[in-house]
């Protein structure tokens, strides 16, 4: 049986969560855990939100937008992003 969650292993593993990607027990245990952490629900909702204005946001009808029209300055912020990130 899986221990309850915290709300750092909840953030931790939320990706995959929303993905549908858990086990049936790692997703019965988020859910306990979002039953009794209004700021986690919160949190969950507000992540599902973000996804979905992300993905309204980026459409312009193709498929990919081709690399050499990405401003090199978002590149870099992004990648200083993730090193922060990771540190």
């Amino acid at each position: 049986m899986m221990d309850s969650l915290s709300c750092k292993q909840f953030v931790d593993f939320l990706d995959e969560y929303v993905a549908g990607g858990q086990s049936e027990e790692a997703r019965r245990a988020f859910e306990e855990h979002i039953n009794c952490c209004p700021p986690c629900l919160d949190f969950l909702n507000a992540y599902r939100e973000t996804i979905k204005t992300s993905k309204k946001a980026c459409c312009c009808g193709e498929k990919e937008i081709p690399r050499d029209k990405v401003p090199q300055s978002l590149i870099n912020a992004i990648l200083a992003a993730r090193k922060a990130d990771d540190a």
